[in-house]
């Protein structure tokens, strides 16, 4: 008698495990569905705020004051501002043209994990059967 109560606890000990291990996959790509929403979300942002800066940087240096002409010479307006200007252009050309192209890596990266495991997690799951007919567990995986 202890001999078929020793086998049946190892049994039920073995018939647990992949339950847990459904339920450990299970978390695992909530987690990283989660994560990786959040990249992609991410992503876009920095995508949008980048071509912000690129479009500022870009009127920034399209609308640099020309040289002004008088009778005797060629003469610059205000050097300061012009140099202040040209600065502010480049710098966010610079910036917003590196972050268009990390938002677009990002979300992309992102957008593709996201629905690689959204299948995953849409394609695992584990019902406990619960009829006058039948019982038992049911585990099903769509590839």
């Amino acid at each position: 008698m202890k001999k078929y109560l020793i086998t049946l606890i190892i049994a039920a000990c073995f018939f647990n495990i992949p339950a847990m291990g459904q339920d450990a996959y299970k978390q695992l790509y909530e987690k990283k569905v989660k994560s990786y929403s959040k990249m992609r979300s991410t992503g876009g942002t920095l995508a949008i705020i980048g071509a912000v800066f690129t479009a500022a940087g870009t009127a920034l240096l399209c609308t640099v004051p020309d040289y002004t002409y008088d009778d005797y010479s060629i003469t610059p307006t205000n050097e300061d501002e012009v140099a202040l200007q040209v600065l502010g252009g480049v710098v966010g050309l610079g910036v917003g043209i590196d972050m268009l192209t990390a938002g677009i890596i990002v979300g992309s990266i992102g957008s593709h994990k996201y629905k690689q495991y959204k299948s995953k997690l849409d394609n695992l799951s584990m019902h406990i059967i619960c009829s006058p007919k039948q019982q038992g567990f049911m585990l099903t995986y769509r590839f």
